[in-house]
């Protein structure tokens, strides 16, 4: 990144239309909404102290960092214009040190996306939570790899004002979505313009999204089974980064010895010139030990050693944190030794289950007979869903027991409960992925046709293939480019690639208008000669496929 010289100079001139003062308020009412609202907040990549005034305005102290001095001497001329105390330091992300705890932290204007090593975007984001008090909050903002894509890559964009014109020019790389940013600037001066220039470069970290999304989406990655294929994705992304850090080290060590070696070589050179003047009587010893003081002051260990507490700190938190991951213990374990089955039914038997001391279900007890449609029905917060997820054995119970093929739940494999059992969430997760990979996460061995027909059993196919690119078509981050219901679908399209016996539905078709959910009521009904569904929806209209129907009150089956 280049000194932001000029761009310092007209930054506040292009930047004149961002409304620091409503995007203010809105992340005052983040804070607020958690009951967080700072008292001293780290503004991170402050810039020229756009936000930085802002909230200082509210009565906030605020400490604006930033990695440039000339954007940090526009920023003190405008706190002293808008008479605003604020503390500025000019420090790197990833080498933050403050006097002390800060009770917030912000970063806006995607400043973090030009982090482009993620190592160094990993510390950066470590440092912060190191000077941030506990269950503190920090607020950022990131361009997304749709914007990357869709909106950074290969495009022009020209910004006019009286006094500065400039051209933004933007190159992305496809495959790491590090986008090379170049600015010329066009400044007025008199009646002719000066040129000037400033490169930059942003990145969407393609792992961390990646590992983000896949802890999105951990819970449709373990009710289909797909958990190890979506591992063996993160360990081979994380493979080719650890290579590509590797090469890095090596060049910047044999940097660092190299450089190292001169300076010793040097070192020596003037230790033997002070000596051998001394022995000769050219200096006194007094000029010898001013040459070897000097010399001394020099050693990079003595800075290593002002430093370590720094390093230690950092750490001592990082080992913290990594050890708590580590003494996390899963809410159910898998079962490997267990039994394999065939589905012939499912039943529950006075169950009970609670979130704590709050009882959920109480005593309940359900029977599932194979090849039949059973509909649950029930006010919100009734326990409808957590029934379906005890059948699915995301949890355990706390009494009772669960049943399939009249085998307890919890001495079935694992493995074989998932390929019985299909489950459809109200919210459907989607991947950032194309439509197609998002349904194979059901059946990774299915054919194109067989992913086709199961778009077809859930009325998505005809809007699929209205896209541009059809089934390769990307979804976006958390299938922001669909609909609600359009995403739902696709969840049923899911179930049905699945092709389990057992199908388990949560409010299938409660964003649905009622042309689709009749087409996928009637996929259900078709499908029920070999299939054993159990459905839990408001809908009456839902409920005529049902063979019977129950009704959970209060925790109570009836």
């Amino acid at each position: 990144m280049s000194n932001y010289d000029r761009f310092a100079e007209v930054y506040d001139r292009l930047m004149e239309d961002a409304d620091y003062k409503t995007r203010t308020d809105y992340l005052l009412s983040l804070f607020e909404k958690h009951d967080r609202r700072p008292a001293l907040l780290l503004d991170l990549a402050c810039g020229t102290g756009g936000f930085s005034n802002e909230f200082a305005k509210r009565g906030i102290d605020v400490i604006g960092v930033d990695i440039s001095e000339e954007m940090l001497a526009s920023a003190r001329q405008n706190s002293a214009e808008c008479k605003t105390d604020v503390l500025y330091l000019c420090q790197p992300a990833e080498e933050l040190d403050l006097y002390g705890t800060v009770d917030g932290a912000v970063c806006c204007l995607d400043s973090l996306n030009h982090i482009t090593d993620y190592s160094a975007f990993c510390t950066a984001i470590s440092k912060v939570s190191l000077f941030l008090e506990k269950d503190r909050l920090f607020i950022f903002d990131v361009n997304t790899v749709f914007k990357h894509k869709y909106i950074l890559a290969d495009n022009t964009f020209v910004i006019d004002r009286d006094d500065v014109y400039c051209i933004w020019q933007n190159e992305t790389d496809s495959e790491t979505l590090e986008t090379d940013i170049l600015l010329d600037f066009f400044i007025r001066d008199g009646d002719a313009y000066r040129r000037s220039g400033e490169e930059f470069r942003a990145s969407f970290g393609a792992l961390n999204g990646f590992v983000l999304d896949s802890l999105r989406g951990v819970r449709e990655s373990l009710q289909y089974g797909d958990g190890p294929h979506r591992l063996a994705q993160i360990n081979a992304r994380t493979d080719e980064l650890s290579s590509q850090e590797r090469r890095l080290k090596l060049a910047g060590g044999t940097a660092q010895a190299v450089t190292g070696g001169i300076i010793l070589l040097l070192d020596a050179g003037m230790l033997a010139l002070a000596a051998g003047l001394a022995q000769s009587g050219t200096i006194g010893f007094d000029g010898c030990l001013i040459a070897v003081v000097a010399l001394m002051s020099s050693f990079g260990p003595v800075i290593a050693l002002a430093n370590l507490g720094t390093g230690l700190q950092n750490t001592f938190a990082a080992g913290n944190r990594v050890l708590d991951v580590l003494d996390e213990q899963p809410t159910v374990r898998e079962v490997t030794g267990g039994e394999d089955i065939a589905f012939t039914g499912a039943a529950c038997r006075r169950v009970t289950f609670g979130y704590g001391s709050d009882v959920i279900l109480n005593d309940v007890s359900l029977e599932v007979p194979q090849n039949s449609v059973i509909g649950i029905t029930g006010r919100s917060g009734s326990g409808k869903s957590t029934l379906l997820k005890l059948m699915m054995r995301f949890w355990d119970t706390d009494l009772g027991k669960v049943e399939l093929s009249g085998v307890n739940i919890k001495k079935i494999n694992t493995a074989s409960l998932r390929s019985a059992e299909s489950f459809v969430e109200q919210d459907t997760v989607l991947f950032h992925d194309s439509i197609e990979e998002n349904l194979r996460i059901a059946n990774q061995n299915a054919t194109h046709e067989q992913v086709v027909g199961a778009c077809k059993k859930a009325s998505i196919h005809d809007f699929i293939m209205t896209l541009p690119q059809g089934y390769d078509t990307p979804v976006g981050e958390l299938g922001s480019t669909l609909s609600g219901g359009e995403r739902q679908r696709l969840g049923v399209a899911r179930a049905f690639l699945h092709d389990a016996p057992y199908i388990l539905l949560d409010e299938p078709t409660s964003n649905l208008d009622s042309l689709n959910e009749a087409v996928i009521l009637k996929s259900l009904a078709e499908e029920r000669k070999d299939k054993t569904v159990v459905l839990v929806s408001h809908r009456a209209s839902t409920m005529r496929i049902a063979d019977r129907t129950y009704s959970v009150e209060n925790g109570r089956m009836s």
